[in-house]
């Protein structure tokens, strides 16, 4: 049995178990769905993935792969395609099982992901593997794993029980002293207050992410797939976020974090025009798509510019 390209694309499906009778899954099958949660049944032989499997599943936070996987792109047993999960902005943490060997090129780019579990057998991560994935703060595996320190930026632990993500206030943050990373805001609400935890943080990439209604071509169209139900409306349930204030204690914009906030047009920083120029830093891409182009201080405006990339 085969899963075929694009068969949930734009479903509104949200949870779904993948049994061992499937042999294959064909490129961008889940693509721009509201997948959110997925688990394989463990199984004796590989299961074969074409490329871009999960590709722009922007809800999808929770997955459990399978041990054995055949590459179908590049024709390798134990390897994760390219581009696998790219575009998954709420995926924060994964768990790549014993089994794998390779991470492809654009396998998890411009996702969201903070932590990520690597097995013994990994043996080859494409230069790529992680590129746009800005986020990443923790890999998790074992210390004499080859692998286990490319990415000298990150903290390295031994279990996600040490993991220092957790829930504060309706958002999603990885503490780490002065160093903290805002990674998504769970609420939805048009104004939006960002917390003050009491030390420095960073706001970080596709932490607010929009769906972007002109990318969507059935978007607002209600869907029905098989017995799921209810019924359900692709993106009528997010609220559209307008203003945002930010505290003295945010100390910058990763690249994406407002990215498609296509209603913010409102900033109030809670401190003066020169605070924010000596203490706030972001790059070109920090709000891509977000009409934002002024940040109201308590002495005056700030220009930051307007589209970026547009």
């Amino acid at each position: 049995e085969d899963i075929r390209a694009q068969s949930f694309s734009f479903s509104p499906i949200r949870s779904i178990f993948i049994p061992k009778t499937v042999k294959m899954i064909a490129n961008m099958t889940f693509s721009y769905s509201d997948l959110e949660e997925v688990a394989f049944e463990e199984r004796d032989e590989e299961i074969t993935f074409n490329s871009h499997v999960f590709a722009d599943a922007h809800n999808l936070s929770k997955v459990v792969l399978p041990s054995k996987i055949f590459d179908l792109q590049y024709r390798v047993s134990g390897g994760l395609p390219s581009s696998t999960f790219v575009n998954c902005f709420h995926l924060h943490q994964i768990e790549i099982p014993e089994g794998i060997t390779e991470l492809a090129d654009g396998c998890f780019a411009s996702t969201g992901l903070v932590s990520i579990k690597i097995p013994n057998s990994l043996t080859s991560v494409a230069f790529t593997a992680f590129i746009y994935a800005g986020n990443l703060r923790e890999i998790v595996g074992d210390p004499n794993n080859v692998l286990f320190n490319m990415m000298p930026q990150c903290k390295k632990i031994s279990s996600f029980a040490e993991s220092s993500m957790r829930e504060e206030n309706g958002f999603l943050f990885y503490f780490d002293g002065d160093n903290s990373l805002l990674v998504e805001y769970l609420g939805n609400e048009e104004t939006v207050t960002l917390p003050d935890i009491g030390h420095d943080y960073y706001v970080g990439g596709y932490s607010f992410f929009n769906p972007c209604p002109y990318s969507y071509p059935f978007a607002g169209a209600t869907f029905t797939l098989g017995d799921y139900e209810p019924l359900y409306t692709l993106f009528a349930e997010r609220t559209p976020i307008r203003k945002i204030i930010i505290p003295k204690n945010v100390r910058g914009f990763y690249d994406f974090a407002f990215y498609s906030c296509l209603e913010l047009g409102e900033a109030q920083y809670l401190g003066t025009t020169e605070e924010w120029e000596l203490n706030v830093s972001y790059g070109r891409d920090w709000k891509v798509r977000a009409p934002l182009s002024n940040i109201t201080c308590t002495n005056g405006n700030y220009y930051v510019g307007r589209f970026a990339n547009c």
